[in-house]
């Protein structure tokens, strides 16, 4: 829905956008960065902790 109104919203500005395919990383390096620090970063920490204590 929402992505409708931003399309709606860009053609009456007479803007146009690219079409990334779903699942095309090395198309969208932002939001994949982004993915892929907060892995690192937070949820691989996580699970180093959630195995610790399953294994204790």
């Amino acid at each position: 829905m929402t992505a409708k109104i931003v399309r709606n919203w860009f053609a009456k500005l007479g803007a146009k956008t690219l079409y990334i395919a779903p699942g095309s990383p090395w198309e969208n390096g932002y939001c994949e960065s982004f993915n892929g620090q907060l892995r690192d970063q937070c949820l691989n920490g996580e699970m180093v902790q959630v195995c610790q204590y399953v294994s204790s």
